[in-house]
């Protein structure tokens, strides 16, 4: 289901379209878990887990930036000496990404390697 992705203003109303559209065993198994996990609860707004218009939903810019960093690190073989200068680096490329941030491209090449 692809909730998190709509405003949060309309998410109920979204999921009960579901809901009536549905009419197997199965997936209104699923569906009353997520009623009772995610819409019902109120440990997590539903405005903490929208990412309707958030610019990152997933943590693949962390794990990209993490396997780019670990590769670098020679897989954990530094000593801290040159652990700490992998990450003075990192804070360069971090003020160099900030400062760029609105030609979106350029900084998804300083960060991922990607282009």
């Amino acid at each position: 289901m692809a909730l998190p992705l709509l405003p949060e203003n309309v998410i109920v109303a979204e999921f009960e379209k579901v809901r009536q559209a549905n009419s197997d065993d199965r997936v209104a198994q699923h569906l009353d878990y997520v009623q009772r996990t995610w819409l019902d609860r109120t440990v997590w707004p539903l405005s903490a887990w929208s990412a309707f218009k958030q610019p990152v939903r997933t943590n693949s810019d962390v794990e990209s930036w993490h396997v780019r960093l670990n590769s670098r690190a020679n897989h954990g073989q530094l000593n801290m000496y040159q652990l700490l200068y992998l990450f003075h680096e990192e804070a360069v490329l971090v003020n160099i990404g900030v400062r760029l941030l609105p030609d979106a491209g350029t900084y998804r090449y300083i960060f991922t390697g990607m282009g």
